[in-house]
């Protein structure tokens, strides 16, 4: 990878989200990304509507022309980010990563193992303790 041009940030809804947000805003003002942020959610409107619309409200409160939103929703989140991120054309995917959040399983051994041997995507992780 010579230049990140996309990058992809994958959210949970969990207030400690706009922390990453705000870092990766950051990165990509130095850096000159283009910056999309992705809500995964393993069931549809089965997330909570007080931190959703905080997170929303500060997404769209950033108001730059290089950071877009959307949601995804579906059972297997690995192979959902891994097609989203080969189709929209990212540099990278970043993961918040909660203890108990929907990421959480990705850290498990043998789902881990499972995920990089299909992963042909460059990965950084956030942790969600990161103010």
């Amino acid at each position: 990878m010579d230049e990140l041009k996309k990058v992809t940030l994958a959210i949970a809804f969990e207030l400690t989200d706009i922390h990453a947000i705000n870092y990766m805003i950051g990165l990509g003002k130095q850096l000159g990304f283009q910056l999309e942020i992705i809500h995964v959610s393993i069931l549809k409107g089965n997330d909570d509507d007080v931190k959703q619309n905080a997170i929303v409200g500060h997404i769209r409160a950033i108001k730059q022309d290089n950071i877009t939103y959307r949601t995804i929703s579906g059972k297997d989140v690995i192979k959902r980010l891994n097609r989203l991120y080969k189709a929209n054309g990212s540099d990278l995917l970043a993961l918040v990563h909660h203890p108990d959040g929907i990421f959480s399983g990705l850290f498990d051994r043998s789902i881990t193992a499972a995920a990089l041997d299909s992963q042909i995507t460059s990965l950084l992780t956030i942790p969600a303790c990161m103010k």
